[in-house]
């Protein structure tokens, strides 16, 4: 149980620590945590997701964490474009290769607090010379010149699955479980009423 600032009391129903190493998230080997092995074909994005990126380690002074490493990798990868006029495969160059894993269709919640503790990568040491380092912690960002990924931890719907663009396609980012026509304006409504039927199913 934990009780807020304000009094309010919260159960407890899911956590993880990742305190035990060498985790293997491939399809069917973890219970809340799927890795996938797919290119990003989403926003013009430059990597390869790949199982063998990520895993869980524990140092010596027993910290355990979650990790994922970035590797350059270039790569042409024929993939299927549904967006051009006809859809076809076309060739996609690749520079990275990293990991993304999403816990999609294993653990779902409505309401309630979420609480993550992260660190995401980017260039802030002193060294690096990052002037955003003078602003404190809790600074933000004046240059992206210094966060050269964009690393994201993203809490969303279970109507579509990320970077699965067949599955977000004239949906995203919507995911509700009421038919209401007042939510959207009358030209999209009709769409996603539909959706919220099938949601409710």
């Amino acid at each position: 149980m934990y009780t807020s600032s304000r009094g309010r009391t919260w159960e407890l129903t899911m956590s993880d620590e990742f305190n035990e190493p060498g985790r293997d998230f491939r399809p069917g080997k973890d219970h809340i945590w799927t890795s996938l092995e797919k290119p990003d074909g989403v926003n013009a994005a430059l990597e390869i997701y790949s199982r063998s990126m990520t895993s869980t380690k524990c140092d010596d002074d027993g910290t355990c964490y979650f990790y994922i490493e970035t590797i350059e990798d270039h790569q042409v990868i024929s993939v299927y474009n549904m967006y051009i006029n006809p859809p076809a495969f076309v060739n996609v160059e690749f520079f990275y290769r990293a990991a993304m894993v999403q816990s999609w269709n294993k653990f779902c919640y409505q309401g309630g607090m979420v609480e993550v503790r992260a660190q995401l990568p980017g260039a802030v040491s002193k060294k690096s010379g990052n002037p955003d380092l003078a602003e404190g912690p809790s600074g933000r960002a004046s240059t992206v010149s210094y966060y050269p990924t964009w690393p994201g931890i993203w809490m969303m719907g279970n109507l579509g699955r990320a970077i699965f663009s067949g599955s977000t396609s004239r949906i995203w980012p919507f995911s509700y479980n009421e038919c209401n026509p007042d939510v959207f304006e009358p030209k999209t409504s009709a769409s996603m009423l539909v959706m919220a039927i099938l949601a409710m199913d």
